[in-house]
């Protein structure tokens, strides 16, 4: 008796489009799906196509349908991006995906250690010191340099 392994047997099922459910198979062919609708096909000839092979859509639900594989594939990247992102400032792009979760916590402690010694200043005191901490000193802004100059003149009296 030849039997198939489970695997042979799983890969087996899954090919035959009869076993996948409708949002399935649109997941398998969401790339080509993408690359005619660049090419600029219409999605009513991509569904007309689609329904020849025994799908069975109508128009509306195969919208929705792309929309919500496109959401859930924004979703999923989100999260990849996050767990590889320690830092999300321009200034320091630091991505950790050879970090463990002990370096990232080190990482943030050190990021913040900068903001401790502000718990004694008022308010604005406190958000000035971090603008001056986050600006550059040397920038060309012309509104910047004009609020720069005033603080520079002495107040007349």
């Amino acid at each position: 008796m030849n039997k198939k392994s489970d695997r042979e047997a799983l890969r087996e099922l899954i090919s035959d489009p009869k076993n996948q459910s409708k949002m399935g198979r649109l997941r398998g062919l969401f790339d080509e799906i993408e690359t005619a609708k660049a090419a600029g096909i219409k999605n009513s000839k991509i569904l007309a196509t689609l329904n020849a092979q025994g799908l069975d859509l109508n128009l509306n639900t195969f919208e929705t349908m792309l929309y919500n594989i496109r959401k859930e594939r924004k979703r999923k990247l989100n999260k990849t991006m996050a767990a590889t992102s320690v830092d999300n400032t321009p200034e320091k792009e630091v991505h950790n995906r050879n970090k463990t979760m002990d370096d990232i916590a080190a990482i943030n402690k050190n990021n913040n250690a900068d903001h401790e010694d502000l718990s004694g200043l008022t308010d604005k005191q406190r958000r000035e010191r971090v603008a001056d901490h986050y600006m550059n000193k040397g920038t060309n802004n012309p509104l910047l340099q004009k609020i720069l100059d005033k603080k520079k003149r002495p107040i007349k009296s």
